[in-house]
C-alpha cells in the first residue's frame, strides 16, 4: 500500500490545483517561488517537495503533479476547466492524499 502524502506535500498539491482553476491565472501552474511564498517556506523546500511528489509517479498509481519537458509543474489530466472551486468540495477531493 502506498504511503500517504505528508502535510507539506498535501498543501502543495492543494495549492497547485487551486491556482490552476483560478480564472486570474488562465490555467497556468504556479512557479516554485509562488509555492514557497504561499507555504511560507524556503524556495528549496518547495522545489524539493515538488520533486518528491513527482518521483512518486508510477504506472497504475494516480498522478497528482508532474513536470513538462521544460520542468514546469503540470497537473496531469487537467481538462482546462477554469472555475472558482467550492472550498469544501476541493478539500474533500484532496482528502485521499
Amino acid at each position: 500500500m502506498a504511503k500517504k502524502y505528508g502535510e507539506t506535500q498535501r498543501r502543495i498539491i492543494a495549492f497547485v490545483h487551486e491556482y490552476k482553476v483560478d480564472p486570474e491565472n488562465n490555467g497556468f501552474s504556479p512557479t516554485y517561488r509562488e509555492i514557497a511564498d504561499e507555504l511560507e517556506c524556503a524556495l528549496s523546500t518547495a522545489y524539493n517537495t515538488v520533486q518528491r511528489i513527482v518521483a512518486r509517479n508510477r504506472p497504475g498509481r494516480p498522478c497528482e503533479l508532474d513536470l513538462d519537458d521544460k520542468g514546469r509543474i503540470v497537473v496531469p489530466n487537467f481538462k482546462g476547466e477554469i472555475v472558482k472551486p467550492d472550498e469544501k468540495k476541493l478539500r474533500q477531493s484532496l482528502e485521499h492524499l
